[in-house]
């Protein structure tokens, strides 16, 4: 399990190259597709948790749909991970 993780973080550090920064503050966090502008721009992190079973960030782990859980939300709380302001999900529909 720990070899997906490790395959999602170079991933991220592809991702931020091509878009000059990562989604949100903590790396981990990614929202599903249409719940946040920022998410939204990093498409193929988005496909490699859906084609892999991953939770996203805004999605309770359910093992009936997934295989793994969110990685921000291995090891502490949604409400923990939203406490700081840069995390949480952004929707302007300005940028729709």
């Amino acid at each position: 399990m720990e070899d997906i993780y490790k395959e999602y973080e170079k991933r991220v550090h592809s991702s931020a190259k091509l878009h000059g920064h990562i989604p949100h503050c903590d790396s981990n966090v990614l929202h599903s597709p249409g719940t946040c502008n920022y998410c939204d721009k990093h498409v193929s992190l988005q496909d490699f948790r859906m084609f892999h079973g991953m939770a996203f960030t805004n999605e309770e782990f359910d093992p009936n749909r997934h295989k793994f859980p969110c990685p921000a939300q291995q090891n502490r709380p949604l409400e923990t991970i939203e406490r700081w302001g840069g995390n949480i999900a952004h929707i302007d529909l300005r940028d729709a």
